[in-house]
């Protein structure tokens, strides 16, 4: 049945397909890779051996949301939600293990089907790019009726992603991990195809900080390993030049830096999503240490609604003005890993988890293991799915890939 995990990694980019069941990240590749646990049963108890400590402080959380339930309540859909992107994230490390390392299968294969499919989202995105720019009505009616979402009526490109914004997601969460494990050039050419025309069409401000962010993290950690600190002050002269010369070109850029976070109308409502959770912290400081349980993310921020709105300062109220809704429920809705993180489970998890995942991190012995972690940190800012592949990723690296010499992964440079 492996030709299931190598179904799921030919749809890795294909995200943004109208079946998919999912109304928020459009994805069925988590789907594919619990589905071939399933058919490989005969291995679930090795992974449960091998990864005890995450199946063990994945039941702590669920016995402590149950008793977050009992003081806070809980909506169903919410947490059935919550719990099946855990599920589906943990899916994709299990996925990985037996593929891999039970099965001792070759990455060979899987890194050549990486590159293909990724090339075809990147002409699609050229395709794209030309429906927008000539108008080209039939072709955005094809991907109307084939996209979850369709983000070419606003003039912006999204490849075969559910969303601009995961773009990045993909390049630096995806890519460039697998990347820095193979050192393979196919892989690596296919992330510059993408930065050169993501960068070049300059429709997505998230893209624009995630590349900035990533090659400065890069450049830092390299400098740093290689003690070549008097460099250090040429390297941001470079990203000061490079601010420039943004802050000249894309007028999202300049209008954020010009008027400040409530400039943009994507960047102001993240901000208030975080915001408004914070402020619901304050209100409840005892429900900051213990959490609101699994799927009720949206409790402190309901809490610190009123004030975040207060100080609201953009025009854009669309987002808002749903998220004041009484009615309204989501598991998702601070768009940043850390605050879900303390607003499901408390603070003191928290920091457990932290802690946990640095005594870890401390027994790796991968040459890029700092650049990973440091990268995965940043793109989790913005970015709050439980099941998106890049930290089960990072968790299988830390779990298996302890060097190049003693590694039980199969591959080639």
């Amino acid at each position: 049945m492996d030709f299931l995990f190598i179904l799921a990694i030919i749809f890795l980019p294909f995200d943004n397909l109208f079946f998919s069941p999912s109304n928020g990240w459009a994805t069925i590749s988590p789907i594919l890779f619990f589905v071939y646990i399933l058919f490989n049963y005969k291995y679930i108890l090795l992974e449960i051996k091998k990864y005890n400590k995450i199946f063990i402080f994945l039941g702590i959380l669920f016995l402590l949301s149950i008793f977050n339930f009992i003081i806070h309540g809980f909506n169903l859909s919410a947490v059935f939600d919550t719990i099946s992107t855990l599920v589906m994230g943990l899916s994709t490390l299990l996925a990985l293990d037996i593929y891999f390392i039970q099965k001792k299968n070759k990455t060979d294969d899987v890194i050549r089907i990486l590159f293909i499919v990724y090339m075809i989202s990147f002409i699609i995105g050229i395709i794209e790019f030309f429906t927008i720019e000539l108008d080209i009505k039939w072709l955005n009616a094809i991907f109307e009726i084939l996209s979850k979402r369709n983000y070419l009526t606003a003039g912006r490109i999204q490849y075969s992603f559910t969303e601009p914004s995961f773009i990045g997601m993909h390049l630096f969460g995806i890519l460039l991990p697998v990347y820095l494990i193979t050192k393979n050039k196919k892989i690596l050419s296919v992330i510059i195809c993408f930065i050169f025309l993501t960068l070049l069409i300059g429709s997505t401000v998230r893209f624009i900080l995630d590349v900035g962010a990533v090659i400065a993290i890069l450049a830092l950690i390299y400098l740093i390993k290689n003690k070549k600190y008097n460099i250090i002050l040429g390297i941001s002269v470079f990203f000061i030049a490079a601010l420039c010369y943004t802050y000249n070109t894309n007028y999202r850029i300049k209008n954020i830096i010009d008027n400040g976070v409530y400039a943009d109308a994507s960047l102001a409502t993240r901000y208030f999503r975080i915001q408004s959770s914070v402020y619901g912290y304050t209100k409840d400081p005892i429900s900051f240490i213990t959490g609101y349980g699994m799927g009720n993310s949206i409790l402190p921020l309901r809490k610190g609604y009123s004030k975040a709105l207060s100080e609201y300062k953009s025009s854009y109220v669309a987002e808002i003005d749903a998220l004041g809704d009484s009615s309204f429920y989501d598991s998702s809705v601070s768009f940043c890993l850390y605050i879900r993180l303390i607003s499901e489970y408390g603070i003191i998890v928290f920091i457990s988890i932290i802690y946990l995942v640095f005594k870890k991190f401390k027994t790796v012995d991968f040459k890029y293991k700092w650049e990973m972690l440091i990268i995965l940190l940043y793109l989790y800012l913005q970015f709050d799915s439980y099941a998106f592949y890049s930290w089960w990723i990072f968790l299988f690296v830390i779990y298996n890939l302890v060097s190049k010499n003693n590694t039980k992964l199969n591959y080639k440079d």
